[in-house]
């Protein structure tokens, strides 16, 4: 279930140290794929991986959000530069190939498990998208969504909602008000 990942504290567990780590990364064995998390073997990532190790990463808490939680409900056609995560505050940090959100809260039912990650709901993801991409990004997002039927327009209406003073919200807002953007 793991995709071929491994985190530093389960390489522990079995025994191997930092430097036993090392040879094997330095032998091909193993590769870092993020801080604290490796691939065993030399072959390519499969799909969803990358976003599996950025949450192995991250820890307890974590979700896939914004641009990378629109991938993986098929709302985006291609994944973000870095996989995007959100965590309640408190935890971890950004790093390289992972852009961390920190959230005080988030409503009950809002991280859902979907291909076996923790990730925003299709329409969580669009709001989060409405605070950090451009209005092209937003409207690509949408449109793909209600194609997809991954969410209606009471889903984002309902997810303004329960999101007051939010980032996006107003953004999200504006184009839902929009009839030529909705058309």
């Amino acid at each position: 279930g793991q995709q071929n990942l491994i985190s530093s504290a389960q390489l522990c567990e079995c025994g191997l140290g930092k430097d036993a780590v090392a040879r094997r990364v330095r032998g091909g064995w193993m590769r870092r794929v993020f801080q604290g998390v490796y691939s065993v073997g030399s072959g390519e990532l499969a799909p969803l991986a990358r976003e599996r190790a950025s949450l192995m990463s991250c820890g307890t808490g974590s979700f896939i959000s914004h641009r990378s939680a629109a991938f993986v409900w098929g709302m985006r056609k291609d994944p973000p530069p870095e996989v995007e995560v959100s965590v309640l505050a408190g935890g971890c940090r950004s790093r390289k190939g992972i852009r961390v959100h920190r959230i005080k809260a988030i409503e009950r039912g809002e991280p859902r498990r979907h291909a076996g990650l923790w990730i925003s709901s299709p329409a969580r993801a669009v709001l989060e998208v409405a605070a950090v991409g451009t209005r092209e990004e937003l409207v690509d997002v949408v449109d793909q969504g209600l194609a997809l039927r991954r969410f209606t327009v009471r889903d984002l209406q309902a997810v303004l909602k329960r999101n007051p003073g939010r980032r996006g919200v107003g953004r999200l807002a504006e184009l839902l008000a929009d009839d030529t953007a909705m058309a």
